[in-house]
């Protein structure tokens, strides 16, 4: 049996009854997000993936380090292609930096699976929308 904590904790944790109001409340909290994934064209990063990048269009952000010409990376990563700002692109923390075109090749590759399994793929989802969208060239 679940115990709630004193009253003046219960407006924190609103608990659910249904798996629909828990979906109706999962988009309302996406919905407010607005920051775009420069690898894949994801908007629904909760902040900026660096401290300087621009809003889309995107188009060719060249190779790593992102960290020297964008600043200071989110650490955020993208719920859509898996991308970690600030680890992936970034040679001493992930053994191999990576940029946001090879990872997007390679994610496309694999089938532009969804990274994350909390986070539902929007229905109707489809990759090249999204890309053109973030003004991403569409290498499908």
């Amino acid at each position: 049996m679940l115990q709630r904590g004193p009253s003046q904790y219960n407006n924190l944790y609103k608990l659910n009854d249904t798996e629909t109001e828990m979906t109706l409340n999962h988009q309302e909290q996406t919905s407010k997000l607005r920051f775009y994934c420069p690898c894949c064209g994801y908007r629904g990063l909760g902040q900026s993936p660096y401290e300087r990048l621009h809003d889309p269009p995107f188009g060719d952000l060249g190779e790593p380090s992102y960290i020297e010409r964008f600043g200071y990376p989110s650490h955020e990563g993208c719920h859509c292609c898996g991308y970690q700002f600030g680890y992936d692109d970034d040679l001493s923390a992930s053994g191999s930096a990576k940029s946001f075109a090879e990872s997007r090749r390679r994610w496309i590759e694999k089938g532009c699976r969804w990274f994350c399994g909390t986070d539902p793929r929007p229905e109707n989802w489809k990759v090249s929308d999204q890309l053109s969208a973030a003004g991403i060239p569409d290498e499908i």
